[in-house]
C-alpha cells in the first residue's frame, strides 16, 4: 500500500489535496501535519512516505527546511555526507537538548570538533564527530546561560547518560566506554552488510561468501549449512532493523 503526507496549515486547502491524492492512488493511506513542527514529529517517528505534499509557506517556519532534511537522510548518501541529525524524543541517549542563547554554539564549534550543524524549525542542531548531538531550543533571550532541560520519564537515565558524554567531552576527559560490546557491534556491522546484499539481489551464498569467505561452510551441505542458518538471521537482522528497529539502538545512545 501506498503512503502519502500532507503538509498545509489550510484545512481546506489540505483537504482539497488529500482528495486529489485519494482519486490518483485509490487505497493509498494519508497522514497530514498543519505546522512545521507537527510534520517534523509525526515524520520522525515512522518511515519516510511514497508521495509528500509540502506547502513551502507555514506559520512556523518554510517547508524546503523539512525537504532539506529528507534530502540530508538519502540513504543513497554515504555515512559520513549524511549529515543526519536526530530528536530528543527519537534519541534520548543521544541528543542534549539546551534551552538559552544559540549564540553560544559558536564557542563550540572550534572547542568541540563539530562535525555537522543545522538550523530547524525547532531550533539549532549540532553534532561531534562522537555522534554525540545537541538541540538548542533558543527559547530564551541572547546573553543568558544556557541550560539543559531533560525530560523527566522513562529515558530520563539515558538522558543524563548523554548529558555526562557531553560534559566529558567539553572538560577533555576520555568518554565513557561505549554500553555497546564488541561482539556487539561486530554482529550490527555484518547484519547491515547482509541487508545490503540482500536488497542488491545477492544469493545467501553469495552473501556468506562476502561476510565469511568464499570457502567458509564449505565442509557442510549448503542447506543444512550453520553458515547458511547464520546468514539468514543476519539477514533478518538487518530487515528489522530497516524497518524501524534502528530507533531502538538510537533510544540507548553511544
Amino acid at each position: 500500500m501506498k503512503t502519502g503526507f500532507i503538509l498545509e496549515d489550510l484545512p481546506e486547502s489540505q483537504a482539497w489535496l488529500r482528495d486529489a491524492l485519494e482519486q490518483s492512488f485509490p487505497g493509498i493511506a494519508i497522514d497530514s501535519a498543519y505546522s512545521l513542527a507537527e510534520a517534523a514529529h509525526k515524520l520522525a517517528a515512522g518511515p519516510a512516505p511514497d508521495i509528500a505534499l509540502i506547502d513551502l509557506g507555514l506559520p512556523d517556519g518554510s517547508g524546503i527546511d523539512l525537504i532539506a532534511e529528507w534530502r540530508a537522510a538519502d540513504p543513497a548518501l554515504p555515512a559520513d555526507r549524511a549529515g543526519v541529525l536526530w530528536r530528543p524524543e527519537i534519541a534520548p541517549g543521544l541528543v542534549v537538548p539546551f534551552d538559552g542563547d544559540p549564540s553560544a554554539a559558536a564557542e563550540w564549534r572550534a572547542a568541540a570538533l563539530l562535525k555537522a550543524a543545522r538550523r530547524t524549525a525547532d531550533g539549532l542542531h549540532l553534532r561531534f564527530e562522537s555522534g554525540l548531538q545537541l538541540q538548542f531550543c533558543g527559547a530564551a533571550r541572547a546573553g543568558q546561560p544556557l541550560f539543559v532541560v531533560l525530560a523527566f520519564d522513562r529515558d530520563l537515565g539515558l538522558r543524563i547518560d548523554a548529558v555526562e558524554r557531553l560534559n566529558r567531552t567539553l572538560s577533555g576527559r576520555p568518554s565513557a566506554p561505549s554500553h555497546w560490546t564488541r561482539g556487539q557491534r561486530e554482529r550490527l556491522a555484518k547484519s547491515l552488510a547482509a541487508l545490503d546484499g540482500a536488497l542488491m539481489g545477492e544469493t545467501y551464498r553469495q552473501i556468506a561468501a562476502r561476510l565469511f569467505g568464499r570457502h567458509a561452510g564449505a565442509d557442510e551441505p549448503w542447506p543444512t549449512s550453520s553458515i547458511r542458518a547464520t546468514t539468514i538471521r543476519l539477514v533478518q537482522s538487518g530487515r528489522r532493523l530497516m524497518g524501524g528497529g534502528y530507533r531502538q539502538l538510537l533510544r540507548k545512545g553511544l
